[in-house]
């Protein structure tokens, strides 16, 4: 002999699920596959966070880099201009001398 269950079995946790939670389901669901849907922006979105901080530390190395070359030309630059001038100022007495 055969015995057909109904088709809308009621299980054990359907039972324990009161309604006001059973009206909660579809928001939940909602929210479950925009989470689900939104995961690949936000690791995206994280993985270029991590590269633009690279990059900006990459790009403060190159700055100070830069800065020191120029504080470094600056130095040379002042270092010829004095031995010009005193180039210029023992000849400058030489020729006086020879007067």
């Amino acid at each position: 002999m055969k015995v057909q269950l109904p088709y809308n079995q009621v299980t054990a946790t359907n039972a324990l699920i009161t309604g006001e939670q059973r009206q909660d389901w579809p928001d939940e669901l909602a929210l479950q596959l925009l989470d689900i849907k939104n995961r690949p922006k936000r690791e995206k979105l994280q993985e270029d966070e991590e590269y633009f901080q690279v990059l900006r530390e990459e790009l403060l190395q190159l700055k100070q880099a830069r800065q020191q070359q120029r504080q470094e030309q600056a130095k040379r630059y002042t270092h010829a201009a004095q031995e010009r001038m005193r180039i210029i100022s023992t000849h400058c007495q030489r020729r006086l001398w020879l007067r």
